[in-house]
């Protein structure tokens, strides 16, 4: 989701939006008083508020579908994926935040942020002679705000693609940026299908220069992915019936790295995106701890949302009925960074040290999910 900071004293709540799902937000996003997590799902500390159906693996009665694999991800695989998440994935064909306003390295940022320069190396787009049109939005960091938009068909996924919407104009107030401070500010990048924030839905369109086809999921991902469900032991779950052919037919195909700074926020929404809304979303989550959100699949709903605590290296699949459930991230907890992800001079190899500088004050997400078209439907969208 993109972000927006407020520079200004805050409106007071309207009436429509005072729902116990939003009480629940503002109150994990207050730093005028210490943080209660007594009411967070902490596996670590109590695990009497989830079903265990596996060796760190729980089920939610209230949220048929959601898996939690707590501790999934080994330390060596936690640094695995940040390294790619950084180094290797923020560059073409990968379309980021920043594109829509800066011209960016062909080689990504992260060579330039590792290096130290302070030579610009994303420059304004509107300074461009002819700046290369992409659809993409940008925002600065804070809040990441909802964005609600109607549940995906095949048919409206057809409308879209015979009218395409304007490409959003690039920002001519934004200034150059050197390595550091343009990763800081970059806050995605998308993998596999394109999802165009300005449509709210996926543009299958864009494709791989280089190949002429999809986009494709970075193999270490999508294998983490698939190997993440399958993981499962689905047929202790409330969605086994449904799950049945996951194992065997997972293919994730789209997808999300989210970069948080410590004050960023990601408001509670549905991701209606996927015409089956009933497969894997596989998050990933990686550097600091996050409180994670689970409601209902009302946003008005009396019931109060679940709270989780997610760790460096905790897994989430949302699946079956939860994917329609309103979900988001309104802290991240400071001074929550694992150890095994600090740099040691005695442990580690220099090659590390920018890596543990970045996750110092960041948390990563990796989130991928299946669009639930099939290849004759997707080649049908992109000729139209």
């Amino acid at each position: 989701m993109p972000l927006s900071k407020q520079r200004f004293a805050r409106p007071p709540t309207p009436p429509d939006t005072d729902t116990t799902l939003r009480r629940s937000e503002r109150f994990y996003k207050r730093k005028d008083i210490p943080l209660d997590l007594s009411d967070a799902f902490d596996w670590q500390r109590d695990d009497s508020g989830a079903t265990k159906i596996g060796e760190k693996c729980y089920t939610f009665p209230r949220h048929p579908g959601l898996i939690y694999l707590p501790g999934y991800l080994n330390h060596d695989e936690q640094r695995d994926l940040i390294k790619l998440s950084l180094r290797d994935i923020p560059t073409p064909p990968n379309r980021t935040s920043l594109d829509a306003h800066y011209n960016l390295p062909n080689d990504g940022l992260w060579a330039h942020y590792a290096s130290g320069t302070k030579t610009a190396v994303a420059t304004p787009r509107a300074d461009s002679e002819a700046p290369r049109a992409t659809p993409s939005y940008y925002a600065p960091s804070g809040e990441r705000p909802m964005i609600n938009n109607a549940p995906s068909t095949f048919e409206t996924l057809k409308e879209i693609a015979r009218s395409r919407n304007p490409e959003i104009p690039p920002s001519p107030t934004v200034k150059p940026l050197d390595g550091e401070k343009a990763l800081y500010k970059l806050r995605w990048t998308n993998i596999g299908h394109y999802y165009h924030w300005g449509l709210k839905h996926y543009d299958f369109s864009v494709r791989d220069p280089l190949t002429n086809g999809a986009i494709a999921i970075p193999k270490q991902v999508a294998q983490v992915c698939k190997e993440a469900v399958e993981a499962v032991p689905w047929q202790h779950t409330s969605v086994a019936d449904a799950a049945a052919e996951w194992k065997r037919s997972y293919r994730p195909d789209a997808g999300i790295i989210n970069y948080y700074n410590l004050n960023d926020t990601l408001m509670a929404h549905v991701d209606r995106s996927e015409v089956t809304a009933t497969l894997p979303l596989v998050s990933i989550s990686l550097g600091h701890a996050a409180v994670f959100l689970i409601g209902d699949d009302m946003r008005e709903s009396s019931t109060p949302p679940t709270p989780i605590i997610l760790r460096s290296g905790d897994v989430v699949i949302m699946s079956g009925p939860t994917r329609r459930s309103y979900h988001g991230v309104p802290r991240i907890l400071e001074r929550s960074l694992p150890p095994h992800l600090a740099y040691d001079d005695e442990r580690d190899d220099d090659d590390w040290e920018p890596f543990a500088r970045y996750l110092a004050s960041a948390r990563i997400n990796v989130n991928v999910r299946q669009s639930g078209l099939t290849d004759e439907q997707i080649a049908e969208l992109v000729s139209l």
